[in-house]
């Protein structure tokens, strides 16, 4: 079951570090173009964080490995400009950084148990991303370029 949460929490997590980062720019995907890339994404990122555990690397680092295949995917796949994808991935890793500063040392509590009920590493997830995952429905309801690259 750990492995089934973690594996949802990492699509879901793709799917709004894509989609806000490239909605910030000015670049809104459609719905299946973006699922599809966060099930790409979010298999390696599951993969990388199976793999951490795995061999008992600290977590942290897994962060900048997961950027850059998101930004390489974006470059490669989505033929978005090199320069593009390594804004928008930072603008999506500053709002995850400062919805986790916010958040995490709330639930600290709740933390050493939270696989222990399925969907509470979930709901963890949602609430940390808060500050993400809002930036992502307004942006894609307003649909306006914040940062305009292009001229």
């Amino acid at each position: 079951m750990v492995d089934l949460e973690i594996l949802i929490g990492s699509i879901i997590e793709c799917f709004f570090v894509i989609g806000t980062g490239l909605s910030f720019l000015g670049i809104y995907l459609e719905f299946k173009t973006l699922l599809k890339s966060a099930l790409i994404n979010g298999l390696i990122l599951f993969f990388i964080r199976i793999f951490y555990v795995t061999n008992k690397i600290p977590l942290g680092s897994h962060t900048f490995i997961i950027l850059l295949f998101i930004i390489l995917y974006l470059n490669l796949f989505l033929k978005v400009s090199l320069l593009k994808s390594v804004i928008a991935i930072s603008i999506s890793l500053v709002l995850v950084l400062l919805g986790e500063a916010i958040f995490i040392p709330i639930l600290n509590n709740f933390l050493q148990n939270i696989y222990k009920v399925f969907g509470l590493a979930i709901m963890a997830f949602f609430i940390s991303h808060c500050f993400l995952i809002a930036a992502f429905f307004i942006n894609y309801r307003n649909k306006k370029t914040i940062i305009n690259l292009d001229k």
